[in-house]
């Protein structure tokens, strides 16, 4: 992937630890699937753990940073993180498992 990649996804939301935690709301993954109305599936466990800097919890603005990132990638760059986001197993490879797991 050029210009933008998976990598610097991840190094942008960690840049969000520079501000004063404390003061923002935490959500728990079923908080998130509540926020969003999602429904409880890998896809979004992924997307949660892309986005969790501590695996645990997201705060909005954690949530903001990663959408407002994802909106400005190219074509390319969103298929190959929609790509990792399926690898659930992350060994490079969609199993017929993981799509499963999705559906």
């Amino acid at each position: 992937m050029t210009g933008h990649s998976t990598q610097s996804f991840r190094e942008k939301c960690e840049e969000v630890k520079m501000y004063d935690e404390s003061k923002l709301q935490k959500y728990g993954y079923k908080d998130f699937l509540n926020f969003f109305n999602m429904d409880d599936n890998e896809l979004n466990k992924s997307v949660f753990k892309m986005i969790s800097l501590e695996k645990t919890h997201v705060d909005l603005r954690q949530i903001l940073i990663a959408i407002g990132l994802y909106f400005n990638y190219r074509k390319e760059e969103k298929v190959e993180l929609a790509y990792e986001m399926y690898d659930t197993e992350g060994n490079g490879y969609i199993l017929f498992v993981e799509m499963l797991r999705i559906f």
